[in-house]
């Protein structure tokens, strides 16, 4: 019998869905498997990489026999097959292959024509991919040594950084990544210990940070980075100019710092100068400076996560640089936070998730610096906000051409199709 493992963030048994804790855990593989469940179901499919395909599921709504048992793949977090990043967006087409646009094309361009890549997440001005072989590659800018390739050159074309990792997450200027065994490690700009190595050197290779292995998430801020441990504990590090590590005493830390006691957080979330999470029961938590609009309807600032309403029904979230992206489990898209360039649509809420769109079919999305992307269940990518840089993918950029009208990415000349998540 093989020993018990975690994957955090799965989601779903088909069927009964016991109440209470967001992992899938698996007690044995064979025959007799054993599995409990708690959490959200959702009509859509991700797993956190490398199980995306553990139950061989052939789209988000198909079931697979493993065990004797029947699965439905739905999600609660987990890799994303595109992203939005400060001037440009990446994304991953049907058929594997990776596509970037905005800063020199305005329509998706492909990047690299391998057919096995599986998550990608946008930094400021660079991008790290993860293929399904567990390699994980980096292309774009590279001053800080943000992309983890041992130099501080800027590439054109993707790089390796390592082989075994399993989940990935961007920042400014810093990254951050699991590895299968479930060490965390990162590299790029390590000033104000965003790295949380125990230093604040500025490093272009993976450092790893502590000795666990027990980390299942983490989230890149500008300054500051949060962690995910497979105990439902968050940790945090870096800058805590905006009260992010979850105390008001500490001006910065280069190691993680445990915020609060709680046990229960299933998904984590960092914007440029804040944090948010959601617990296993679905609620949606914030916490960080009032002036930037991130706390939700909280009061006041909040060295602590304050609860954003009452609702039990989140299932993702995002953040930008000045704004927050949440899907409900009934695939509504909403958000809040400063739109200073339509990256909200016609939304102008600076404390309440509200609906940016009529439609209940959205199943992913991600916020940029000042735009959002999104996808639709059937793997349409849609983009809303400022456009000055060819960032929506629509075949137009410059000054005035961004829209508050959510817009279909590769507009109907070349329509993008994602790899549904």
């Amino acid at each position: 019998m093989t020993k018990p493992f975690v994957v955090v963030l799965i989601c779903a048994l088909a069927g009964n869905v016991p109440a209470a804790g967001p992992r899938l855990e698996i007690g044995a593989v064979g025959p007799n498997v054993t599995v409990t469940y708690s959490g959200i179901l959702q009509g859509s499919a991700r797993a956190d990489a490398p199980f995306t395909n553990l139950w061989g599921a052939a789209n988000p709504h198909s079931t697979a026999s493993y065990g004797g048992h029947q699965f439905w793949r739905a999600r609660l977090g987990g890799p994303r097959t595109f992203a939005a990043g400060e001037m440009f967006s990446a994304a991953i087409r049907a058929d594997g292959t990776l596509w970037t646009w905005g800063a020199t094309t305005n329509r998706p361009m492909l990047l690299d024509a391998g057919t096995n890549w599986l998550a990608v997440d946008c930094g400021s001005d660079y991008l790290l991919a993860l293929k399904s072989d567990g390699s994980l590659w980096g292309q774009g800018q590279n001053l800080y040594g943000q992309l983890g390739v041992g130099t501080w050159l800027a590439t054109d074309h993707v790089m390796l950084v390592g082989d075994a990792w399993r989940s990935v997450s961007t920042g400014q200027r810093h990254s951050a990544a699991i590895k299968a065994n479930g060490t965390l490690w990162t590299w790029g700009e390590g000033d104000y210990g965003r790295l949380g190595t125990g230093s604040s050197v500025t490093t272009n290779r993976p450092v790893q940070v502590g000795t666990t292995h027990d980390w299942v998430g983490v989230a890149c801020g500008e300054s500051h980075t949060l962690g995910l441990k497979a105990d439902g504990s968050v940790w945090a590090w870096g800058s805590n100019e905006r009260l992010v590590l979850g105390s008001d005493i500490l001006a910065e830390t280069n190691r993680p710092v445990r915020v609060g006691m709680a046990n229960d957080w299933a998904v984590l979330a960092a914007g440029e100068a804040n944090a948010m999470a959601l617990k296993a029961d679905g609620s949606l938590w914030t916490w960080g400076m009032l002036d930037i609009y991130w706390l939700g309807d909280n009061g006041d600032n909040s060295s602590t996560p304050v609860r954003v309403g009452t609702a039990n029904h989140w299932v993702d979230i995002s953040g930008g640089a000045n704004h927050v992206l949440v899907i409900d489990r009934d695939g509504r898209l909403q958000g809040w936070g400063n739109p200073t360039a339509d990256q909200l649509g016609e939304v102008d809420s600076e404390r309440l998730p509200v609906p940016l769109s009529e439609d209940s079919d959205w199943v992913a999305m991600s916020g940029g610096q000042y735009h959002t992307v999104a996808m639709r269940r059937d793997g349409s990518l849609w983009a809303v906000g400022n456009n000055n840089w060819g960032q929506l993918g629509i075949g137009t950029w410059g000054i005035g051409t961004g829209t508050n009208q959510f817009v279909r990415v590769g507009g109907t000349v070349l329509p993008f199709q994602a790899r549904l998540e």
